[in-house]
């Protein structure tokens, strides 16, 4: 059975994949903000880890983002986590989905 990776930070779940869908569209890179929590509108950022890091963001017609680290680590950082490390590769980004006590399916709340 293949193991699947799932990195959380907060209410982000990032996870790497083979290769990108067809027609994203690039985004940012470096300092790109991927999430704003809707209560405490903190920022979940993706930033280089060093200058000569390499870090491009794509988005799909979904909102869904799509991280690929080239060259050295990216670091995501929001006030309230402790800061994550990704190695180079490829990875989706989507916000969890939880259910609330009437069992309704939401986006989690940063």
């Amino acid at each position: 059975m293949k193991k699947i990776i799932i990195y959380r930070h907060g209410d982000l779940g990032i996870a790497p994949i083979a290769e990108f869908p067809e027609n994203l569209i690039e985004v940012g890179g470096g300092g790109f903000v991927l999430a704003v929590g809707e209560t405490t509108g903190h920022r979940h950022v993706i930033v280089k880890e060093r200058p000569e890091s390499e870090i491009k963001i794509y988005k799909d017609s979904e909102g869904r983002h799509y991280l690929k680290i080239e060259k050295g680590n990216a670091v995501i950082t929001h006030e309230e986590h402790e800061p994550m490390v990704l190695q180079p590769g490829i990875y989706i980004q989507d916000i969890q989905i939880e259910f609330d006590e009437l069992e309704e399916l939401r986006r989690a709340r940063d």
